[in-house]
C-alpha cells in the first residue's frame, strides 16, 4: 500500500515537472538568443541597436518593422580583456531579446540559418530560448545528430527534443535519443 502511494506520488511529480517545463518553454517562445556579439557593440540601448541592425543583416525581411519588446545581455558582466595569468579572453555574454510575436522570432531564426550575419568579422549565432530541462534534453541529441549526418542523413531537432532523420525517401522520428542512437548503430549503409 505504501509502495503504491510512493509510486503514484512519483508519477504525479514527474507529470507536474513536465507541465512546468512546458509552461516555461511557452513563456520563452518569443525569446531569441544571439551569441558572439562583442560586448558593448549594441551601446546603451540594445533594443534600438537590434531594430536598426536586423534590416541590414536580413534584407529579405523587407521593410516590415519587427516589434521587439526588450533586449539585454544575460548574466553579470565579464572581464573583456585577456587575463594576465591565463592569457584567455572571455566570450561575450549572450544577448537575449523578446519579440512581440513568436512568428517574428521564427522568421529571424529562419533567416539566420540561411545566412548568419557577421559583425566585426565574427559570425553571429542565433538560437531559440528554452528552459534548462529542455536545453539539457536537446544538448544530449547533438552528438547523435552529428553521427547521423556523417552517415548521410538529414538530421533535424524538433521541439522539445525529438530527432527526425531523413535519407532518400525514408523518414524516421525518435522521441528518445537512445532510440536514435540504437537505430544508427544498426544502420549499415554509409
Amino acid at each position: 500500500m505504501l509502495q503504491e502511494r510512493i509510486t503514484q506520488t512519483n508519477k504525479h511529480q514527474k507529470s507536474l515537472e513536465a507541465k512546468i517545463t512546458e509552461m516555461e518553454d511557452r513563456s520563452r517562445r518569443d525569446n531569441l538568443l544571439i551569441f558572439n556579439l562583442k560586448e558593448g557593440t549594441e551601446g546603451p540601448n540594445a533594443r534600438a541597436y537590434m531594430l536598426e541592425s536586423f534590416p541590414k543583416w536580413f534584407p529579405a525581411l523587407g521593410a516590415a518593422p519587427l516589434e521587439i519588446m526588450r533586449a539585454h545581455r544575460l548574466g553579470p558582466p565579464r572581464r573583456s580583456t585577456a587575463s594576465a595569468d591565463t592569457g584567455h579572453s572571455y566570450r561575450p555574454r549572450p544577448l537575449i531579446l523578446k519579440c512581440l510575436r513568436y512568428t517574428e522570432r521564427d522568421l529571424l531564426l529562419k533567416e539566420a540559418r540561411k545566412h548568419a550575419p557577421e559583425v566585426a568579422g565574427i559570425q553571429l549565432k542565433f538560437a531559440a530560448d528554452y528552459s534548462e530541462p529542455t536545453t539539457a534534453r536537446r544538448k544530449s541529441c547533438y552528438k547523435i545528430m552529428h553521427d547521423a549526418r556523417t552517415k548521410g542523413f538529414d538530421a533535424f531537432l524538433l521541439y522539445p527534443a525529438t530527432i527526425k532523420l531523413q535519407r532518400s525517401n525514408e523518414s524516421y522520428v525518435f522521441k528518445e535519443s537512445t532510440d536514435a542512437e540504437e537505430f544508427l548503430a544498426a544502420d549499415n549503409r554509409d
